[in-house]
């Protein structure tokens, strides 16, 4: 409860600030479209991770995929706002699961924060044993529709070189970057994962080789980042553009595993653990006035220490675009000439 409390007061917070956000930058280096509403859809694949190990040898480990890679999404941006939704497309074989994730953004040129839920009901355990190509092989993995899994995933980062790079004209569509620039960026963010299931998440056949701090049918991971980065935009044609933005990131890590015993009581182990990670993302933009669509690729990567953690979530995504802009207020003004 105070988790939502906090993220809501952030939110309005930041929606509060972000109105005093001054159109002060360099109109050689970018150009900002009268257009103020851009409906897209979108179509990406995702790949999320459950990895458990035992705790301290590292030798065994198990790890979960989710029911469907496959989504497809729809949102759109107006003003300073990102809205989008996803569902999944396909479901391995005839096994059953759900799977959705929610999207809000809001892009300042100073600054950029980010909220995303996703709720995943379903995973695939992999075998180690069986050839690599999951695609070909997916009938033969063992199925637990019990397992299911949210994350919550906040992010907020300042950009230095407001005036001449922008956030939203290289990984959105509200401006467009003319010239190539790049600026450095400092923030944070948080990532919560919470995973239940009907009973412990180690299969019997590896029960032997974890502690009983990891045989658990519940836990929630905690993980808060320091990060600082550099995000680049190369212009390469006068519609094209190529972006990166890579953010180094140190976490603070908590997990949290709950044990049920014959008696129902629940058993709680604590595990602490500071690590480095990184987020990526990856753009490759075509931009006209009316139109916009791309490729991006984006994610988080983490090196944990299973001496001191015995699970970690990983996702990363690869994503195609499209949308159209559109001049919500010009067509007003249309309707209103057209009547009198």
């Amino acid at each position: 409860m105070r988790l939502i409390i906090f993220i809501a007061f952030m939110f309005l917070c930041g929606t509060t600030f972000s109105q005093k956000d001054r159109k002060n930058y360099d109109t050689t280096y970018l150009k900002e479209f009268s257009h103020n509403f851009y409906p897209y859809t979108f179509t990406n694949v995702k790949n999320h991770n459950l990895y458990f190990s035992n705790l301290y040898e590292g030798e065994n480990w198990v790890n979960y995929s989710p029911n469907s890679p496959l989504y497809l999404g729809f949102g759109f941006d107006y003003k300073w706002a990102t809205f989008s939704y996803a569902f999944p497309l396909q479901s391995r074989a005839d096994k059953k699961g759900s799977n959705f994730n929610i999207f809000y953004g809001m892009s300042r040129r100073k600054f950029r924060f980010s909220l995303m839920y996703q709720q995943y009901q379903g995973f695939f355990r992999d075998d180690p044993t069986l050839p690599e190509d999951w695609f070909a092989t997916n009938n033969n993995y063992p199925f637990r529709p019990d397992i299911s899994d949210y994350i919550i995933q906040g992010t907020f980062f300042y950009i230095f070189n407001n005036k001449r790079v922008s956030y939203r004209s290289s990984f959105l569509y509200l401006e467009k970057q003319l010239k190539s620039a790049g600026s450095f960026t400092a923030g944070t963010d948080f990532f919560i994962s919470g995973v239940t299931a009907d009973s412990s998440l180690i299969p019997l056949a590896l029960d032997s080789s974890f502690g009983e701090g990891v045989k658990s049918q519940k836990l929630l991971d905690i993980n808060l980042g320091i990060k600082v980065g550099y995000m680049y935009t190369w212009v390469f044609h006068k519609n094209w553009h190529l972006s990166g933005h890579l953010s180094p990131t140190l976490y603070f890590n908590k997990d949290r595993l709950f044990q049920e015993r014959n008696d129902m009581d629940s058993v709680s182990n604590f595990s602490r653990s500071i690590f480095l990670g990184f987020s990526y993302r990856f753009v490759l933009g075509y931009d006209n006035d009316d139109f916009f669509g791309g490729l991006i690729l984006n994610g988080t990567n983490t090196k944990q220490d299973f001496s001191k953690s015995s699970f970690s979530s990983d996702y990363s995504v690869v994503e195609i675009y499209f949308g159209k802009r559109m001049n919500l207020h010009l067509r007003r003004k249309e309707k209103r000439k057209t009547f009198d």
